[in-house]
């Protein structure tokens, strides 16, 4: 399919982790985040197909004759349904782009870190965080969201003032900063045991 022919190309691949790296969640962001996009672009397919249909028909001449002030005339010809076609064309490449430039956004825990990685044809780490510098993981539900299952999930570090981490439209938010957590407290509880053996 070609979802998974996307994705085929835009997982970062196995060298992008380190040798013992195990991942536990990924994900891309929930569909929603792209919401405006999706429908203006099928608003503009729309209207290419519905003016297409019109001129096939053969109303668009009387409407034309009808429809402009000052007694000014047109007359559509070849050119205008190759023109109501090319709307058609340009609403569906902005709903392709939309849908592969999300698919093309990874988000990314493992059992180490938590990654943000993106980009179609650069892909380029937006962020990278070892659980054990995480300390606060912040989880918003807009309301607007929460019908939905979907949120956003930020991380911080105690040397830094901003999010060093920012993960919008998260699919069910709870259970990724539940796992960040949870990977965060193992990390300090094996360095603990580390130290304790050297001890």
């Amino acid at each position: 399919s070609l979802k998974d022919t996307i994705y085929k190309y835009s997982w970062p691949g196995g060298d992008r982790f380190e040798r013992s790296e195990v991942p536990i969640l990924t994900s891309n962001p929930h569909i929603i985040s792209e919401i405006g996009s999706y429908i203006a672009s099928v608003l503009i397919i729309l209207i290419g197909i519905a003016a297409s249909i019109h001129y096939l028909l053969g109303y668009t001449e009387a409407f034309m004759s009808n429809a402009l002030p000052l007694n000014i005339e047109i007359e559509p010809t070849t050119g205008w349904l190759l023109m109501c076609l090319g709307v058609v064309l340009l609403g569906a490449v902005m709903f392709l782009h939309t849908y592969i430039r999300r698919l093309h956004k990874w988000y990314i825990v493992t059992d180490q870190r938590t990654w943000v990685r993106e980009g179609v044809l650069t892909k380029e780490d937006r962020g990278s965080l070892n659980h054990a510098n995480v300390n606060n993981v912040e989880e918003t539900n807009p309301f607007y969201l929460r019908f939905v299952g979907v949120g956003h999930i930020k991380l911080y570090t105690a040397s830094t003032d901003g999010a060093e981490i920012d993960m919008r439209y998260v699919a069910d938010p709870s259970k990724w900063a539940q796992t960040i957590r949870n990977e965060k407290q193992t990390q300090l509880n094996n360095a603990q045991g580390e130290m304790k053996d050297d001890v």
